[in-house]
This record gives structure tokens, C-alpha cells and sequence, in this order.
């Protein structure tokens, strides 16, 4: 299951995700939620709307993956 306050045209893997969805073809399903919205009611924060789309036999296609960046390590600091 995946939510975002986006049309849903592109989502965020993480590479955990992706390792599991390939690791499990044929067994998995995506569910989607997108166009959530977010509001502040009472100091907290909620969740409501949205359009779900289901893929019920969803395998990833490789070709639609696009590296998003790079994990840093900083040096210690003096």
C-alpha cells in the first residue's frame, strides 16, 4: 500500500520494497490511495479523501525505476 497527496502518476520505492516485490513476483498486489488530503483540525493533523487504484497482480517493470539519489555518510564532527 502506498499513499500520496500526488495525482499518483509516480510513487516512492524504497529499495527494501522493490527487492521484496521481485523477490515475491506473481504474489503481489499494489494498492494505491493518491490525491489524500491533509488538513490540521483540533492541533492534529488527519488524513481524508483520496482515489485508490488496485493492481491486483502487480509486478514491478524494471524500465520504470529512476535512481532518486544518494545516501551520505558526513564525517565525524570536530
Amino acid at each position: 500500500m502506498k499513499g500520496t497527496q500526488t495525482e499518483g502518476v509516480e510513487i516512492l520505492l524504497t529499495p527494501n520494497e522493490v527487492e521484496f516485490a521481485n523477490k515475491h513476483r506473481g504474489e503481489m498486489a499494489l494498492f494505491l490511495v493518491y490525491n489524500i488530503e491533509i488538513s490540521k483540525k483540533d492541533g492534529e493533523i488527519v488524513a481524508s479523501g483520496g482515489t485508490t487504484h488496485l493492481d491486483m497482480n502487480w509486478v514491478i517493470d524494471e524500465a520504470r525505476l529512476s535512481p532518486l539519489g544518494y545516501s551520505y555518510s558526513v564525517p565525524e564532527k570536530q
